[in-house]
């Protein structure tokens, strides 16, 4: 493993697959430096063990403590973490351009309405688009074979599947986001792809908004939308998995764009965000611990899923389990991009689960 090196700059039905041994795999952080206290030890042991991969933090300087977090950091993850870099957050404007910007998100006539361009989710649009110019800069595109893109207050709860289990089940158009919490769009918190997708996925958005790209200026756009786009333009395919991780915090009162931090009473004062996201975590850890493995499936199998506002049809690369013929709603992965994703089948709210929801209800 590279040494740590500390940088705050200011600037057909589906079958198993056999697993083979090959690739080398990044874990990209980005965002701000929340939650790490309360999740680092877990991406360590669940997330870049299995994977044995390395990890590379892009994040923005936000937080009174920054660089006692990114101590905290070189502590807990190294001697896995490659390179630590924060920035000062940019201007929008600036950043794409005043008339672009503007066109966009200021211009009554022009502008894409919805949640994508408020300060908090552009900064995460800004964000991706540094972090890919980073990575195509410093050579590290070519290192590795498998990227992992992640906020930094995930608590995984159980063992992620291995470098070559992804790269079996990731076809070169694939890429594979963690099931439910998708509002619409693409679950980015948490996204894994091959090389060949990463600069085109993380530069993506700024592509969109400088071209003033959007087709259908009609819609609203939340940010989960706005990313479903840049996959909707390419043709990409988006797979899903269980859920293994969830939004957690280190105190009550830490910094939230959205949504209140609370209390699990049930699990000691755990931290949480969304209360959906972490029972099926722990569900899923229930699942794990009688079987210990992972199901790839290739080609992938459609499953009915529970989401936040409701349930509709998705198709799954990586199992916990198998559910049986009875779950699958046909062979093969579904179209391409955002736009496979089935309509709600019936309201129902509640988690994503995997598994499926049974027929005639949840």
């Amino acid at each position: 493993m590279a040494s740590w090196q500390r940088r705050l700059d200011r600037e057909t039905p589906g079958q198993e697959v056999p697993m083979p041994s090959t690739g080398r795999a990044l874990v990209c952080v980005w965002g701000e430096l929340r939650g790490i206290r309360a999740a680092a030890e877990s991406m360590r042991r669940h997330l870049l063990e299995p994977l044995d991969a390395e990890a590379l933090v892009f994040a923005q300087h936000q937080l009174d403590d920054d660089v006692e977090r990114v101590g905290f950091l070189q502590d807990v993850l190294a001697p896995r973490l490659l390179d630590v870099r924060l920035y000062d957050k940019p201007r929008p404007e600036d950043f794409f351009g005043a008339a672009q910007w503007a066109a966009m998100a200021k211009v009554q006539r022009t502008k894409v309405r919805g949640n994508w361009c408020n300060p908090g989710n552009i900064q995460v649009l800004m964000n991706h688009s540094k972090l890919g110019e980073y990575l195509r800069s410093s050579g590290m595109l070519e290192r590795y074979e498998l990227f992992v893109f992640t906020r930094s207050d995930l608590l995984h709860v159980l063992p992620f599947p291995s470098t070559a289990d992804m790269l079996a089940v990731l076809g070169p158009l694939d890429v594979i986001t963690q099931a439910g919490h998708e509002f619409g769009g693409v679950n980015y918190n948490f996204i894994v792809m091959r090389r060949a997708l990463v600069e085109h996925y993380l530069q993506g958005p700024h592509a969109i908004i400088a071209s003033a790209g959007v087709r259908n200026a009609s819609k609203t756009y939340n940010i989960e939308r706005f990313m479903g786009l840049v996959l909707l333009e390419r043709q990409w395919r988006n797979l899903r998995m269980p859920v293994t991780c969830f939004i957690t915090a280190d105190q009550l009162n830490d910094r939230s764009t959205w949504k209140k931090i609370k209390s699990s009473g049930a699990r000691g004062g755990l931290l949480f965000k969304y209360a959906a996201q972490m029972d099926e975590a722990y569900r899923n850890l229930e699942v794990w611990e009688r079987r210990r493995a992972w199901i790839g499936l290739k080609p992938p199998r459609r499953f009915q899923v529970e989401e936040i506002h409701g349930c509709a049809v998705r198709p799954f690369a990586l199992l916990l389990e198998d559910p049986g013929p009875h779950w699958a709603q046909g062979g093969g992965g579904g179209g391409s991009g955002s736009g496979e994703a089935a309509e709600p089948m019936w309201e129902n709210g509640g988690a994503a689960r995997p598994s499926g929801c049974p027929a005639g209800g949840a």
